[in-house]
């Protein structure tokens, strides 16, 4: 949370460590909170063993599909249910 506010956070990546233990990278959006201070802090709700490490701050915007993409799927996915269907009487 940030100055008592909850964020979101989502998977950046998985991968596994040389020890052969998974692990994830997660990132949240702070970007609402830009110019402010506050305290960042960090609580885990379960009880498996957490550890941070690495903790960065970027700048580079999280990538969103084009509206191309969306649209092309959109028309895939109009496309295949007119296809497989069941066929009205």
């Amino acid at each position: 949370s940030f100055a008592g506010d909850n964020l979101t956070l989502f998977v950046v990546s998985s991968a596994v460590a040389p020890s052969g233990q998974p692990y994830n990278v997660y990132g949240a959006n702070i970007a609402p909170y830009a110019g402010q201070t506050g305290q960042l802090e960090f609580t885990a709700t379960f009880f498996n063993a957490v550890e941070l490490d690495d903790i960065s701050f970027s700048t580079q915007a999280i990538p969103e599909p084009s509206p191309v993409v969306l649209t092309g799927v959109g028309g895939l996915l109009v496309a295949l249910y007119r296809r497989f269907a069941p066929k009205r009487q």
